[in-house]
């Protein structure tokens, strides 16, 4: 069948009291490059942030532990919850432009 990334994180989740998850720039262009030049199907996930309230942003949990998502849903999204437009954004539009 055909290759495909469905979801392809352009960032990752951040869990309360733990620093802002980043994934470079570089390395998000570089690893897509490598998925393009497969001529593999991608899905970005997130393309653009959002947020969740009060208890809908959700939790990661094991045996002894809850760990409760931020509110903010962007995963480091090449745009941001305002819809703005980020050095990721713009290293993306150039890469699917090549």
């Amino acid at each position: 069948g055909p290759l495909v990334n469905s979801e392809y994180y352009s960032g990752w989740l951040t869990h309360w009291g733990e620093p802002l998850q980043r994934v470079s720039t570089d390395a998000f262009i570089k690893t897509l490059k490598n998925i393009l030049n497969y001529n593999a199907s991608v899905n970005i996930y997130m393309m653009y942030g959002g947020s969740n309230f009060g208890f809908t942003a959700g939790a990661n949990g094991g045996e002894n532990e809850f760990m409760p998502d931020i509110t903010s849903y962007d995963y480091d999204a090449p745009m941001t919850e305002a819809g703005d437009p980020t050095d990721k954004y713009f290293a993306l539009r150039d890469a699917l432009a090549e």
